[in-house]
C-alpha cells in the first residue's frame, strides 16, 4: 500500500515536470518561418557557430568562461541601480562600450593600411625573356622598385627574339583568364629594330634598340620607363562612385520596324536588338565582370586555399541590359531643319531632354539609382534622317549628349542618361561588314562615359610624359587592369573604415543584448563570411594586392547587411521570457509545491515502513 500510494504521488511530479518540458520545447521551437510563428523564446543557436572573438576587449578584466558571469552581474547591478533611481536614463545610455577584441586585432593588422602613409606598391611581375637580359636582373628590379613590387618570372633557356612576340600573346585577358587570376607584368626586350611602349590591359611591353650587353639599357629604362609606369600606376579615381548596372535602350522611329519581312524574316527592330546585344557583350561584358569582382561583393570563399577568392556565379553583378522598342516618332514641332536644301534635320538639346525623360518615366518596370548607367540610342525615321543634337543658331550640331538629372526645361529625373543618333540606311543592314561595326562607337562611347564616372581621364587626353619613346595603347578594354587598380586604391580605405565600424556595430548590439537577443545559424553563418573576407581583405592590402583586397572587403560589406537586415536577428516578438515566467509561475507553483511536498512525505514515510518490516 505504501509503495502504491508513493507510485501515485511520482507519477503525479513526473507528469508535471513532462508537461513544463513539452510547454518549454513547444515554446522555444520555431515551427516554420512565418514571421507570425515567432516562439516565445528567442533562438540561440548562432552563438556556437561563431568564429571570432565579438567581446569588448578587456571588459571586466575577465576571460574565457567568467566573461558572460561579469556582465551578467553588471547587468543586474545596472539595473538595480537604475530602479533605485540613483543613475540618470540618460548616463546609463550613454556609457562607451569598448570595441570588440575581433575590431581591435583587425586595427591593428590594418594600422599600416589606414595611415595616412597610404597601401603599399602594387606587385608586377617582370619579365625578361631573352638570356643576355637575365644577367640585369637585379639591376633592373632595383630600378622598377621605385614605382612598383616586382617578382621576376621564369623562363626557358631558348633564345628569344623580338619578333616572337606579340602584345595579344603575352596579356592574361586575351588568354580568357578572370580578373581574379590575372596579374600586371612588364615585359623587356632588347635588340629591336626601334623602341617603343606597347600597353595593353594588363602587359606593359618595353622594346628597345639598345644592346642587352652595354649599361646603356639600364640608363634608359632608369630615365625613360620607370616615368612612364609610374605615371600610370599613379592614376587616381573616384574614391565613392560604384556602379550597379548600364541599360542600354534602342529606339527606332521607323513606322515599319515592327514589321516581319518577307518569309517570316526578323522584324528590323529584332535584328538591331539582337546585333546590340552581342555588340555590347562583346565590348563592354569584359569590363563589367571585372567591376562586379571588385566592387560588387560577389566573391566566394575557397576553404581550400586561405590566400584565394574567386567569383561567386550567385553573387551580385554589374548588370547590362539592352531593351529595343519599336516606332516611338519624335512630336513633329520638336525638329527643326537648319537648311532646307540640304535637309538637316536637328532637334535642341532641351527637347529631346523632354522627350527622353518622358519616355523613362513612362517605363514602369525599370528601377534606377544613382549606379545605373541608362544610354538610349535612337534611329531617325528615314524622313527626319539624317538629325543632330544641337541649336541652329551656334552651329554646334552633334550626335550624342549626356542629360542632367535636373534639365534646363525643368524636368526632373532620377536617372542620369546619355543619347546618341544613329543615322542608318538601308545599306548599312544588308552590309554584314558595317552592321556588324554599327555600334562600335556607340560603346566606345559608353565606355568614355563609364570611365569618366569613376573619376578615370579620357584615353584620348592620354599623353606621354618625361619620356621621348613612343607608346601605343593596343588595350580593346573600357577600363584596363592598371586603371582598376587605381579605382581599387581610391577606395579600399574608406571602405576598410566603414567595414570595421558595422561588424563592431553589429558585435555590439549582440553584446549588449546578448541574453534576449536572437541569433540564429543563419546570422552566424553570414557573420563568419563577413569576418572571413575582412581578414582576407587586410592579408591581401598587406600584401600589395588591393584588387583582391577592395573585393574581398566589399564582399565582407555584403554578408555583414545580410547578418544586420535578418529578420529573425531581434528581440522577443511579443514578451521577455520573464513576463512569461511572472504569468505562469502563480499556475504551475501552487501544484507543484504540493505534489513536491507529497512526494518527499511518502519518501519518508516509504522507508519508515520499510524498516519497521525488516
Amino acid at each position: 500500500m505504501a509503495g502504491t500510494r508513493l507510485l501515485v504521488h511520482a507519477a503525479f511530479v513526473v507528469e508535471l515536470a513532462a508537461l513544463v518540458a513539452s510547454a518549454l520545447l513547444y515554446a522555444s521551437t520555431r515551427s516554420d518561418e512565418s514571421p507570425n510563428a515567432e516562439p516565445f523564446f528567442v533562438d540561440k543557436s548562432g552563438w556556437n557557430l561563431l568564429e571570432e572573438d565579438l567581446w569588448p576587449i578587456d571588459e571586466y578584466d575577465a576571460a574565457g568562461p567568467y566573461r558572460r558571469a561579469a556582465k551578467t552581474a553588471a547587468e543586474l547591478f545596472d539595473g538595480v541601480v537604475s530602479l533605485l533611481g540613483l543613475e540618470q536614463e540618460a548616463q546609463y545610455h550613454e556609457r562607451p562600450v569598448r570595441t570588440s577584441i575581433f575590431i581591435h586585432e583587425m586595427r591593428q593588422a590594418a594600422s599600416t593600411l589606414l595611415s595616412p602613409a597610404g597601401l603599399p606598391s602594387m606587385h608586377v611581375e617582370l619579365q625578361l625573356p631573352q638570356k643576355e637580359m637575365r644577367a640585369h636582373v637585379g639591376a633592373v628590379e632595383k630600378i622598377f622598385a621605385k614605382v612598383a613590387n616586382t617578382k621576376h618570372g621564369h623562363y626557358d633557356e631558348r633564345q628569344v627574339s623580338c619578333d616572337e612576340f606579340q602584345l595579344s600573346s603575352l596579356s592574361s585577358r586575351e588568354e580568357g583568364e578572370s580578373l581574379e587570376s590575372r596579374r600586371p607584368r612588364v615585359v623587356i626586350l632588347a635588340g629591336c629594330e626601334e623602341s617603343e611602349i606597347l600597353q595593353s590591359s594588363d602587359t606593359f611591353l618595353v622594346k628597345t634598340d639598345l644592346d642587352s650587353q652595354g649599361e646603356q639599357i639600364l640608363q634608359f629604362l632608369s630615365d625613360e620607363i620607370v616615368p612612364v609606369l609610374a605615371e600610370i600606376l599613379s592614376l587616381t579615381a573616384s574614391s565613392s562612385y560604384r556602379l550597379g548596372s548600364v541599360e542600354i535602350l534602342l529606339i527606332d522611329e521607323e513606322p515599319l520596324s515592327h514589321v516581319n519581312g518577307r518569309d517570316g524574316a526578323r522584324t528590323r527592330v529584332e535584328t538591331l536588338g539582337k546585333l546590340l546585344s552581342s555588340t555590347s557583350e562583346r565590348m563592354l561584358g569584359r569590363t563589367l565582370d571585372d567591376l562586379s569582382f571588385l566592387y560588387s561583393g560577389g566573391v566566394h570563399i575557397d576553404e581550400n586555399d586561405a590566400n584565394s577568392i574567386s567569383t561567386d556565379p550567385s553573387g551580385p553583378a554589374v548588370g547590362l541590359v539592352n531593351l529595343a522598342t519599336a516606332y516611338l516618332p519624335l512630336p513633329k514641332e520638336m525638329i527643326s531643319t537648319l537648311n532646307e536644301d540640304e535637309n538637316l534635320n536637328y532637334i535642341s538639346g532641351k527637347n529631346m531632354a523632354r522627350f527622353i525623360h518622358d519616355h523613362s518615366s513612362r517605363r514602369v518596370f525599370d528601377k534606377h539609382d544613382a549606379e545605373t548607367i541608362e544610354w538610349v540610342l535612337f534611329i531617325p525615321s528615314v524622313i527626319h534622317s539624317p538629325l543632330r543634337i544641337g541649336t541652329g543658331k551656334d552651329g554646334e550640331l552633334g550626335t550624342s549628349i549626356v542629360l542632367s538629372h535636373s534639365t534646363t526645361n525643368g524636368v526632373q529625373s532620377d536617372i542620369n542618361p546619355g543619347v546618341s543618333l544613329l543615322n542608318i540606311d538601308a545599306e548599312i543592314m544588308s552590309n554584314q561588314a558595317e552592321s556588324n561595326s554599327l555600334y562600335k562607337d556607340e560603346m566606345s562611347r559608353i565606355g568614355s562615359f563609364i570611365r569618366r564616372k569613376h573619376g578615370l581621364p579620357d584615353r584620348s587626353d592620354s599623353r606621354t610624359l618625361n619620356s621621348s619613346v613612343p607608346i601605343r595603347n593596343e588595350s580593346d578594354d573600357a577600363i584596363s587592369y592598371w586603371e582598376l587598380e587605381a579605382i581599387a586604391r581610391a577606395q579600399y580605405q574608406t571602405t576598410l573604415e566603414h567595414t570595421l565600424v558595422e561588424v563592431d556595430a553589429l558585435a555590439s548590439l549582440l553584446y549588449r543584448h546578448s541574453r534576449t537577443l536572437s541569433v540564429p545559424k543563419a546570422v552566424a553563418q553570414n557573420l563568419n563570411k563577413a569576418t572571413s573576407l575582412l581578414r582576407k581583405s587586410i592579408s591581401f592590402a598587406n600584401d600589395g594586392y588591393i584588387i583582391h583586397a577592395t573585393s574581398a572587403l566589399h564582399g565582407s560589406r555584403r554578408f555583414i547587411e545580410k547578418a544586420s537586415t535578418n529578420s529573425r536577428l531581434m528581440e522577443p516578438p511579443y514578451f521577455a521570457p520573464d513576463h512569461y515566467l511572472a504569468v505562469f509561475s502563480p499556475l504551475v507553483l501552487p501544484l507543484t509545491i504540493p505534489m513536491l511536498a507529497g512526494l518527499v512525505r511518502e519518501v519518508k514515510r516509504y522507508r519508515e515502513l520499510t524498516m519497521k518490516v525488516h
